[in-house]
């Protein structure tokens, strides 16, 4: 990687600081607030996710997605901004509505809860999925989470990756309480790569995906 580009990367990461910090205090504070007052008398109260727990979170993720390792220029690093183009969706049951999108698709978001992209591999699904989760952040939308699913199993289910990964400095999470709490709304949980859950545990996997 060239030093402007390091250079730039570090800026963008440095810049994330204070946008993290107002998408915890519009969106994450209030909800953890208002849950902990709903669950107080809950023993287990403590073991809930804290604010610090998704400030470190963002903080990694995002400088993990803002940058990304590419073939077309010899598997060197670039910024996401750098190589993504905005892709047009269209609806299998009508290709007649077509919506082209170039960060978190809010139209469509708010008409469905949930949304499934399908293309063949290559396509730029996962680059989206990065842009999503980046321009949800960026822009104050909701609380991302985002889930690489190769990294789900029949040992692994999805709630238990996203305990990992928010509170990947502490395992002391209680996984029913994470359960309300996302059952509260206002996540907007990214799942990228169904292609890479490997084909032995893909029918587990998907079982538990459409459970949650």
């Amino acid at each position: 990687m060239q030093d402007n580009d390091s250079l730039a990367i570090k800026d963008l990461v440095a810049t994330a600081s204070p946008i993290i910090k107002t998408l915890v205090d519009t969106f994450v504070t209030p909800k953890l607030e208002q849950f902990r007052d709903k669950f107080k008398d809950d023993s287990k109260i403590n073991l809930l996710p804290s604010e610090s727990h998704f400030t470190e979170y963002y903080h990694r993720t995002y400088k993990r997605l803002i940058v990304v390792s590419t073939l077309v220029f010899n598997n060197s690093q670039r910024l996401l901004s750098e190589i993504f183009l905005p892709l047009t969706l269209t609806n299998k049951n009508d290709d007649k509505l077509k919506v082209k999108i170039s960060g978190y698709p809010q139209e469509i978001s708010d008409e469905f809860s949930n949304i499934l992209i399908t293309d063949t591999a290559g396509m730029g699904k996962s680059t989206l999925m990065k842009v999503i989760f980046i321009d949800i952040v960026n822009n104050n939308i909701g609380i991302p989470i985002f889930i690489e699913l190769r990294r789900l199993s029949a040992n692994k289910k999805l709630l238990q990756e996203i305990q990992e990964q928010i509170n990947a400095l502490d395992k002391s999470l209680d996984l029913e309480l994470l359960r309300t709490l996302l059952a509260e709304g206002g996540f907007v949980i990214i799942l990228d790569g169904y292609d890479e859950i490997s084909l032995v545990d893909r029918d587990v996997v998907t079982a538990d995906i459409q459970d949650f």
